[in-house]
């Protein structure tokens, strides 16, 4: 969403990647801001084939320029042993979001993703956009009788939330959002409709007028295996901090 540009990615976000596969639940390029992506082959002697799928909102293939050539949505390359791989995303053009994942055969994946928005005579403010391995659905665990994550927001003292879905399901999904406030009063409840490996990502007070002025926790009850979350907190001066969702 535009306004989400606006607000939430003038900002550099790095994430290291576990091994094996999974994905990325926000990325963005153009309109101002540049992402790399840099992979590293751990194994020093089996080379590692990796592929970056992206997709878009409504969980079609996503044309991306990387390093100068637009690939239909598909990236394949290869890292030698202890070797590593740069690619690059340009900051020109129309700004474009989705998700991406990241596929890896043969050696041992690791890397990270970065955004940079440039601000003449400002500082670059930065976030972490987590990397989310296939079947887990977050970084950390939180027992729980029904699948669910489990996000702090804070819409306080001009402070601002933002909140982006990536159904990694070939199938439709309708997670169901909750918020309370610290009292524990259901204070907003919805349903966020994906397509079928689709995307989306909002303010939170876009969807929930009532999280204006208030801080508390977001519910989301869907398969936590198939659909992953990620929350980013605004400060008033700029600064951008990770709201990691916890989960079953």
């Amino acid at each position: 969403m535009s306004r989400l540009h606006r607000v939430i990615f003038f900002a550099i976000a790095t994430t290291v990647v576990a091994f094996g596969q999974g994905y990325f639940p926000h990325v963005t390029w153009g309109g101002g801001w540049q992402m790399g992506v840099r992979v590293v082959n751990l194994d020093s002697a089996t080379t590692a084939a990796a592929t970056l799928s992206f997709y878009d909102n409504s969980g079609n293939p996503l044309p991306v320029p990387i390093n100068g050539t637009i690939v239909a949505g598909v990236y394949n390359f290869t890292i030698p042993p202890s070797g590593a791989a740069a690619l690059s995303l340009p900051a020109d053009g129309t700004s474009v979001e989705g998700w991406a994942r990241l596929d890896t055969n043969g050696g041992s994946g690791a890397g990270l993703v970065m955004f940079t928005y440039n601000t003449t005579g400002k500082p670059d403010f930065s976030a972490t956009i987590p990397f989310i391995p296939d079947g887990s659905g977050c970084i950390i665990p939180l027992p729980a009788s029904t699948p669910q994550y489990a996000v702090p927001f804070d819409n306080s003292s001009g402070n601002a939330t933002a909140i982006a879905f990536a159904n990694t399901d070939s199938s439709n999904a309708s997670p169901t959002v909750e918020l309370y406030d610290e009292s524990g009063t259901l204070i907003a409840s919805a349903q966020v409709s994906l397509t079928a490996k689709g995307h989306s990502s909002f303010m939170l007070t876009d969807k929930f007028p009532a999280a204006a002025g208030n801080r508390g926790t977001i519910i989301v009850q869907t398969d936590i295996k198939k659909v992953g979350v990620l929350a980013l907190l605004v400060l008033p001066n700029g600064t951008i901090t990770t709201l990691l969702p916890l989960g079953q």
